[in-house]
């Protein structure tokens, strides 16, 4: 799922049908994913390309393998870099991980200090319980966040 808009600290911004902002909060996103991911069709994977998406992304990776949110306020020209080498590289088939991380790179390259910005979160836990096991690969990468929840 990737869920494109704008982003203030600790909400996204949403539309209504009424033509009205719509703020919607990490714990509504949490929800929704808690309640609708128990299905026959998991979703493993929420993309947040909102500025101060960070908090939301950290709450969906509670109920799903893997979300990318930014923690602040993100230039257009570095979003639309990271999102499009993102995206190039996992449907080249990357792994999520070494996408982000060389989508990360890129914006290293050509944007300075923007690569700071994008955050991935690991569920390891829920990896491991549908692979059977769960190895870190990018530990030297502090933009990688792995979290190991226990019931």
């Amino acid at each position: 799922m990737h869920i494109a808009t704008h982003g203030e600290p600790n909400q996204l911004i949403f539309i209504n049908n009424k033509e009205e902002v719509a703020p919607v909060y990490p714990q509504r996103i949490s929800n929704y994913l808690k309640r609708n991911n128990r299905k026959e069709i998991k979703l493993e994977f929420v993309f947040f390309t909102a500025c101060h998406s960070t908090i939301h992304a950290q709450s969906a990776a509670q109920h799903i393998y893997y979300s990318i949110g930014m923690n602040t306020s993100v230039p257009d020209d570095a979003i639309i870099l990271f999102v499009e080498t993102f995206y190039e590289l996992f449907f080249n088939d990357f792994s999520i991980e070494d996408a982000f991380d060389d989508a990360c790179s890129m914006l290293k390259f050509q944007e300075a200090e923007t690569y700071k910005i994008p955050q991935l979160y690991v569920n390891t836990e829920l990896i491991a319980e549908k692979k059977g096991s769960y190895e870190k690969h990018h530990e030297h990468n502090s933009q990688i966040i792995y979290i190991e929840q226990k019931k």
